[in-house]
Order: C-alpha cells, then sequence, then structure tokens
C-alpha cells in the first residue's frame, strides 16, 4: 500500500525544499544565490536602529 503523501503544512522547511526543487544542484546554486553578498553594497542594518544620519543620506 502506497504511503500518504505528508501534507505541506506539516513539511519541515529542508523538506519543502527538497519537494519544491527535486535538483540538488538546483537547490544548492538557489542557496548561493539567495545568500551572497554584493561587494558594493554598504552593510545592512536592522530597521529597529536609529534612522540614517544626514551624511549617510547624502552619499
Amino acid at each position: 500500500m502506497p504511503r500518504k503523501k505528508k501534507p505541506l503544512r506539516e513539511m519541515t522547511k529542508e523538506e519543502l525544499v527538497k519537494r519544491l526543487f527535486p535538483s540538488k544542484r538546483l537547490r544548492d546554486r538557489l542557496y548561493e544565490i539567495a545568500h551572497e553578498r554584493d561587494e558594493d553594497e554598504p552593510p545592512r542594518r536592522s530597521q529597529e536602529s536609529e534612522p540614517p544620519t544626514q551624511s549617510e543620506l547624502s552619499i
């Protein structure tokens, strides 16, 4: 008897990724793209931190 598929809401993040992107090569490439940093981009700031100063805005 075939096993019943696990509902999406009960799957872990890793299980969902494997189900949506079965190719390991594709998953690895998407992970690289999602986590790459731009060399020219300044470091990201938390939205909870104080607003940027006037000198930072004028750049």
